[in-house]
């Protein structure tokens, strides 16, 4: 098999990680997505890791460049990039996870900026098809400028492609949708127990706790939010809510204790919530969320867990109590849910699959198709 040499721009700083992760406190090998995996699949992947020298990080210089990230997308990660350029242009692939630190390495690869441009581009987004349906025309031109310059545009649920070939002009054959995956050994190594109570995490933005507080209010329904903010102005008796930022360990600890886990969301074009979503399954709990476009790519209402419309209390309420009054379909979905993380929702199968991808474009000469300038006619917003 070639060896491919591919560097990564990453948040985290695997050097503070890997110490934790020693001491098993962490869950994922390297960082928390299990990057070195690609390791098994021929790849060399060199980190990094400048970002965290100075200038570029608590300097008036980082904090510059993401004023500019913020204001325009294909500026976002352009610290990742400066600070790793002689990195970048000697290795025969970039990889950015996510588009807050490979954008602007996508960009420069599609406007041939001299120095910068990596040799090839892959980008695993997040968030873009749905900050994309929102966006004014003009930040629609900048996720445009960032996209053409991948190779490969990597994202986590099958109908993100539509919004990315319509409304983003990301050809088909450029694009990979890949099941999200988690550590699931982690995850499934503290035996489950039952404490009594209800468990809702995560502050991610597509977080509809709000919702969760509504369903059970009134009822003796125990339940635990643990999450950074929560929009509630009294809360009743029966739900409890922390702010406090917890360790892997810890959040395993309160996985594990829970009847049932609720992801309540506002239903976004990314699947919102799944990576805690996938680690409750994990874990071997029973998983209730809202129904989305993106969602149905993990749960499969009645057999993987329960899913419910959006902004509607009484439907959560209703399967809530279903869960757990029905101590049967609890367990059913419980082993199935288990079954199907082992089976597809594990990070080693998450990066086999982005490793075939990688390699197929790599063999293919896609560097070709993107090494000269081109005319583009932009697509329209719809």
């Amino acid at each position: 098999m070639v060896s491919h040499t591919v560097a990564l721009l990453k948040a985290p700083n695997y050097g503070e990680w890997l110490p934790l992760r020693e001491r098993g406190e962490l869950a994922g090998n390297l960082g928390p997505y299990s990057v070195d995996e690609l390791e098994r699949h021929g790849f060399q992947v060199r980190y990094s890791d400048a970002t965290f020298e100075r200038p570029w990080t608590g300097t008036p210089v980082g904090r510059g460049l993401g004023w500019l990230g913020r204001r325009r997308p294909e500026l976002l990660g352009s610290h990742n990039l400066l600070a790793n350029r002689a990195l970048v242009r000697k290795c025969d692939l970039t990889l950015g996870i996510f588009e807050d630190q490979g954008s602007f390495a996508a960009f420069a690869r599609g406007s041939h900026l001299w120095g910068l441009a990596p040799r090839r581009m892959a980008l695993i987004v997040c968030w873009m098809a749905e900050r994309a349906l929102r966006a004014d025309e003009s930040t629609l031109r900048g996720y445009r400028r960032v996209l053409r310059g991948a190779d490969l545009v990597v994202f986590f649920s099958r109908n993100q492609a539509a919004i990315f070939h319509e409304l983003l002009g990301v050809e088909p054959e450029r694009m990979l949708a890949v099941p999200f995956g988690i550590d699931e050994q982690f995850f499934a190594s503290v035996p489950a127990r039952e404490e009594g109570y209800v468990l809702a995490v995560g502050g991610d933005w597509s977080r509809d706790h709000e919702l969760l507080v509504r369903a059970v209010a009134g009822t003796a329904i125990a339940t635990r939010i643990q999450a950074p903010k929560l929009d509630v102005a009294e809360l009743p008796p029966n739900v409890t809510w922390s702010a406090e930022v917890i360790d892997h360990r810890s959040y395993r600890d309160l996985l594990a204790g829970a009847q049932l886990v609720v992801v309540p969301t506002i239903a976004t074009a990314y699947p919102g919530g799944q990576t805690v979503l996938l680690e409750a399954m994990a874990a071997g709990k029973a998983v209730i969320t809202t129904r989305s476009e993106a969602i149905v790519d993990y749960v499969e209402d009645g057999r993987t867990g329960l899913l419910v419309p959006r902004d509607d209390a009484p439907a959560l309420q209703a399967a809530i109590r279903r869960l757990l009054d029905d101590t049967a379909l609890r367990a059913s979905i419980e082993r199935e849910a288990q079954r199907e993380v082992r089976r597809t929702f594990n990070q080693a199968a998450m990066w086999a699959t982005i490793a075939q991808s990688l390699q197929r474009m790599l063999a293919s000469g896609a560097h070709a198709r993107l090494g000269a300038p081109r005319r583009r006619q932009e697509v329209q917003s719809r």
